[in-house]
């Protein structure tokens, strides 16, 4: 695919329950947008995921798996150009894997919803001057835990600029 689309900008696997694997030689270093849906053996092989070599990957969209996950990202994210990492519906995570963040220093928006598994944000998503978006929404337990002012941990996220918690209606 490296080779066949150097040009390739956003790419979209959705609903392709029998893919294992990106192909070999990895994905277009010049991709943006990457966002995989209703792909659950791929998720479940995240751990051979190599993203060092996406240089201008600004989004990253992963959900609609319904494959268990104990942490994600199991190796590290694009750290200089990674803005925006959006996870949803995927009630098997549960927790985010903090070493994953811990170079990336690009990240302004996380969003997740529906990861009701979800328990903690690690300190390294949580840094001050990291994220000036963020979103969660039907994940019970961080919804509590962070909720505006009452939650145990509202002060580790009053920081950032722009926090929504739940449903906003």
């Amino acid at each position: 695919m490296h080779r066949l689309l150097p040009s390739l900008a956003f790419l979209e696997i959705d609903g392709c329950p029998e893919i294992e694997s990106f192909p070999e030689g990895g994905l277009p270093s010049k991709l943006k947008g990457l966002r995989i849906r209703n792909c659950s053996k791929l998720l479940a092989q995240h751990g051979h995921w190599d993203f060092e070599g996406l240089t201008s990957l600004k989004s990253l969209e992963i959900g609609d798996c319904d494959v268990v996950l104990d942490s994600f990202p199991a190796g590290s994210l694009p750290v200089a150009s990674l803005t925006f990492l959006f996870l949803f519906n995927l009630p098997g995570l549960q927790s985010l894997n903090g070493n994953a963040f811990k170079n990336v220093t690009c990240l302004h928006r996380l969003s997740l919803w529906n990861c009701k598994e979800l328990q903690y944000l690690p300190e390294q998503v949580l840094r001050p001057t990291f994220l000036s978006c963020l979103w969660i929404e039907e994940c019970p337990i961080l919804e509590r835990r962070y909720r505006k002012k009452k939650g145990e941990d509202w002060d580790k996220i009053s920081h950032i600029p722009r926090n929504i918690i739940g449903k906003t209606t």
